[in-house]
């Protein structure tokens, strides 16, 4: 069973997550709502202020160099205060990974809506990313950029997965109609795997200074493989998962 520690009421229960199969899995939730009196206002603003002061110490120092003093300091709050949102540096990292993903995962469900065939899909699943790693580069440079999410295979023990499988299952659950079997987590991971890679090398023209709009259409011959690319993985292996066809009886 794996236990996702976060703030909030504890959830347990098998989890739906798009693919072939189910898991059974322990979650603790942020509270549902949003704030309505002074005093929880005043709370998620804090807590928030931790989220952001996390992720540009994260990203400037590295999770593992990483003190929860420095995070505190980056948010001019004390440990106390630290404490009474989170318990740990890895688990403030799971928090900021379940809302990136959480967002992430929205704005996929968005904007996969009515695709016309799986084509349409990828390439609305590519333009979503695309917005979403432009707007959150913090996010993608820590979350996908630095590995921290995209291992080549899923480890039941890490409390990050939860989130990410979560976020998997969606991609998995839109395109699943598209093709032959539903697809399964790892081809998947596979696929967001090269979405990160391929904004990793549009981005680094940014870093160049080099115009967005120039960088897109010099890139445009590689997104349209990029899509064939992922089409011909995600109907290789359902294909290799469907079930056979029935024999015609001969007479």
């Amino acid at each position: 069973m794996v236990i996702f520690v976060y703030n909030g009421a504890e959830v347990t229960g098998k989890v739906n997550n798009g693919f072939r199969s189910q898991k059974e899995v322990k979650v603790v939730k942020p509270l549902a709502g949003s704030p309505t009196t002074r005093m929880q206002k005043r709370t998620l603003r804090t807590r928030q202020r931790l989220l952001a002061a996390a992720l540009a110490r994260f990203c400037a120092k590295g999770f593992l160099a990483t003190t929860i003093e420095d995070i505190t300091e980056q948010a001019d709050l004390g440990k106390g205060t630290f404490y009474r949102h989170f318990t740990s540096k890895e688990n403030i990292l799971v928090a900021l990974a379940e809302q990136t993903l959480s967002e992430l995962g929205a704005q996929v469900e968005a904007g996969l809506k009515t695709p016309r065939d799986l084509d349409d899909a990828l390439e609305k699943l590519l333009n979503v990313h695309t917005a979403f790693f432009t707007a959150h580069p913090a996010e993608f440079a820590l979350l996908f950029q630095g590995q921290t999410l995209l291992r080549s295979e899923r480890d039941a023990t890490n409390p990050l997965d939860p989130p990410f499988e979560a976020y998997l299952g969606v991609i998995a659950r839109l395109l699943g109609p598209l093709l032959p079997a539903a697809p399964t987590v790892e081809t998947v991971r596979r696929v967001v795997r090269a979405i990160a890679g391929f904004h990793t090398g549009v981005f680094a023209f940014d870093t160049l200074g080099v115009p967005r709009q120039e960088v897109e259409k010099s890139f445009e011959p590689l997104r349209r493989a990029m899509i064939s690319a992922m089409k011909g993985a995600l109907l290789e292996r359902a294909e290799q998962s469907a079930p056979p066809a029935a024999s015609v009886p001969t007479p």
